[in-house]
This record gives C-alpha cells, sequence and structure tokens, in this order.
C-alpha cells in the first residue's frame, strides 16, 4: 500500500520513533545503573587512589609563558559517501594568543583524502594521521623566538600503533603523506613530530598536547594491584578515574610517557600487535640517540602525563590530560593551564585554534554543492552523487 501526500507528510513530521525511545531508555537505565556502580568503587577508595597518584594541590604563583602558539588539525565527521567512494576534508590551523589577546592566525592546510576502498575504521585512520602530520608541520612553521609555548589539540604521541616507532625517512614528509595510507602514515607523523620537538628544543620552548577526549588507561600501572579500580579502568578510562578523583585546582603527574606505557603494555593480555610494540621499544632504547628511533624513544622518555582540574568554574567539571615535553617544565606549564583555562577545562588558547578551524556538516554539504556544480558531464554527476541520498539527511 502506497502512501498519499498527507500520509507521506504525518510520518515525515515524526522526529523520533516511539518503539527505538523505548530502547533507548533501557539502554540509559543499564549504562547509568553500571557508572554508578563505578562512582561507588572509586568513592570508597578514593583516598587510596589519591595517595598512590600523589595528587598535588597548585597553590599559585603564575606562569612565565606570555606568547602562546595553538595549533589544531581536523577532519569532517561523517564522510561525504558518494557514488565514487568515502570523501573527507582535512583542515589544519593556528592561533597565536599574545597579553593583548590573539595575535596572528590561519589556515595552514585545507585538503580533500578520497577512500580507495579502504575499510571505514582504516579511512579514519588515515585521516587521523594525516591531519596530525599537517599539525605537526603546521607548528614547526610557526614556531619561532617569538613563541614561549606550543599547544597542540590533542595527544602528543601515539604510542599504541607499531608503525609510530619506526619514524619515516622521507626527505619530504608532506609529500609522501599524499601518498600513504592507514598506519604507515604513523611513520610520517612520528618523523613530523620529532622535526618539531627537535626545533622547540633549540629555542627552549615547551611542547604540550591538550587531550580533552581521553580513552587511555594509562593510570593502570600505579593502580593495577587496587582490583577493583583497575578493573574500572579496564572498562572506562583515565578521564573518569581523573575527574572523580581530583578536585578543582589538583593535578597527577606521571613520570616518563614510555617507561608508563611498557608498564601498561606489560599488564595487558598477550597479542601480536602489543608485543610487537614492545619490542620496537626495547629497539629503540637500544638505537644509537642521533638515529630517528634513538630521538623518538629520548623524547617520550622526557614527556611527562599531567592530569588536571582547573580551578575555575567549569560548564562540565572534568579532568583534562596534557602530555608535557619536555618533564622538567611540568610545573610552569600547569601553572598556565590552571590560570589560563576556560569553563569548557582547556587553555583558552585551545578554545581559540578550536573555533578557527571547525568543520560542521554544513560545510560538507556545501562542498557537495560545488562538486555538483563543476561536474561537466551526466557521468561525473552520477559518480558524484550520494550512494546512500536516505541518509542526506545528516549534512543539512
Amino acid at each position: 500500500m502506497s502512501l498519499n501526500g498527507r500520509g507521506r507528510e504525518e510520518l515525515e513530521s515524526i522526529e523520533e520513533n516511539p518503539e527505538l525511545l523505548e530502547y533507548l531508555y533501557r539502554m540509559a537505565l543499564s549504562v547509568s545503573s553500571n557508572i554508578q556502580q563505578a562512582v561507588e568503587v572509586i568513592n570508597r577508595r578514593r583516598g587510596e587512589v589519591r595517595e598512590r597518584l600523589g595528587v598535588r594541590v597548585y597553590n599559585g604563583g603564575g606562569s612565565p609563558f606570555i606568547s602562546v602558539l595553538a595549533v589544531d588539525s581536523t577532519w569532517s565527521m561523517p564522510h561525504l559517501e558518494l557514488v565514487m567512494g568515502s570523501v573527507a576534508v582535512i583542515v589544519s590551523g593556528y592561533v597565536l594568543v599574545a597579553p593583548r589577546g590573539l595575535g596572528s592566525c590561519g589556515l595552514s592546510f585545507a585538503s580533500l583524502r578520497i577512500s580507495s576502498g579502504e575499510l571505514e575504521g582504516r579511512f579514519t585512520v588515515s585521516l587521523e594521521l594525516s591531519a596530525r602530520v599537517k599539525e605537526y608541520v603546521t607548528a614547526y612553521r610557526q614556531l619561532g623566538g617569538d613563541v614561549d609555548l606550543v599547544l597542540l589539540d590533542g595527544p602528543l604521541y601515539y604510542p599504541f600503533i607499531p608503525e609510530f616507532y619506526t619514524p619515516s625517512r622521507a626527505s619530504d614528509v608532506l609529500w609522501e603523506c599524499r601518498r600513504a595510507s592507514g598506519f604507515k602514515l604513523a611513520s610520517l607523523a612520528s618523523r613530523a613530530l620529532l622535526e618539531l620537538l627537535g626545533k622547540a628544543d633549540r629555542l627552549g620552548v615547551p611542547v604540550v598536547g591538550v587531550v580533552k577526549r581521553v580513552s587511555s588507561r594509562l593510570l593502570l600501572p600505579k593502580l593495577a594491584d587496587i582490583e577493583d579500580i583497575a578493573g574500572i579502568l579496564k572498562r572506562y578510562n583515565d578521564k573518569l578515574l581523573a575527574s572523580l578523583t581530583l578536585n578543582p585546582g589538583e593535578y597527577i603527574v606521571v613520570d616518563s610517557l614510555l617507561e608508563n606505557v611498557r608498564r601498561f603494555l606489560e599488564l595487558q593480555e598477550p597479542r601480536r600487535g602489543l608485543q610487537r610494540i614492545l619490542k620496537l621499544i626495547d629497539y629503540c632504547l637500544e638505537a644509537p640517540e642521533d638515529s630517528l628511533e634513538g630521538r623518538l624513544c629520548r623524547y617520550m622518555e622526557r614527556t611527562s602525563i599531567v592530569f588536571y582540574r582547573h580551578k575555575g568554574a567549569s560548564i562540565a567539571p572534568q579532568a583534562t590530560r596534557l602530555d608535557v615535553y619536555p618533564a622538567e617544565s611540568v610545573d610552569k606549564v600547569v601553572a598556565y593551564a590552571m590560570e589560563s583555562s576556560s569553563e569548557n577545562n582547556v587553555p583558552t588558547p585551545i578554545d581559540y585554534v578550536d573555533r578557527y578551524v571547525r568543520l560542521e556538516s554544513s560545510t560538507i554539504r556545501r562542498l557537495h554543492q560545488l562538486l555538483k556544480s563543476c561536474a561537466r558531464t551526466v557521468e561525473v554527476e552520477i559518480a558524484e552523487n550520494p550512494t546512500n541520498p536516505q541518509k542526506y539527511y545528516v549534512y543539512l
């Protein structure tokens, strides 16, 4: 039976499927119940956890950083799914924040990446790592004598991808990035990061990764023998534990990212990929200090992980992770983060650059409109049609 015009209008006016809403309610109850159990365990063990993690209190004193370079990269999600394949936009940009407010800013890269038959997950990996290459290169180019601190939006390293431990020897990282895909891009990202950290070392400028979406479990090695807390960390993440353990104005420092990654991997069930990373860590620790692998491991050894809750008001109270290089600058970086974080729980320059390079779904819709307007033949237009027109509403 077909619907008449009025029937179609009524169907389209339904915003939510009542049956689906009921399922969502049941799922929400289940998730909330599980979280409640985890919260009760953390609350019960909170004193022991705080002592084990060595919680520190920020006592003021201000920060020596005046001119801060914030760099971000992003990619379009969801992808533009066309007959020809998935298309995504990658953007990288920077903002320089000085005492009187915003200084220079700009977009460094805006590029497309087209899926060449990759699985969805692998294509997303390619996008993220390609974006990180551009972010490191952007920071390298903008880092000069007028910068006191570099903030990157996201983790400083990618320690759980084996290819990351074998930095690329490419003479032109950006050119190779265009032709590489999947995890091979991790070796290009680590090479670009090495160049950035080398320049920062020469200028005496700390480089910090500001991690908002924390999925790591890097606190596990310090808490592995507290069984119920370890179970919560394995099920959830560091951010949940730190957010419930820290008070505003407090922070946790975990020295030597590399050693902590090693200890974390040794606690996991033996798997081929993880064992390979452990072997690569051993290899790069033994590598000459002037080799690419040796440089990478030395940088990771001198990087500290910090979880902090800033002392001001928050829209959604939570801890934020900082990957701080070099470790000797932790106290100065924490002071800056405590004093400058916004209500979004990140240092204000990260807020600025995040807004500057943001990609909206409407932007991807605009890209599709432009693609269609550039099509010279019917055949090209067919290739650029949505592969699933029914789902096109996600770009509206």
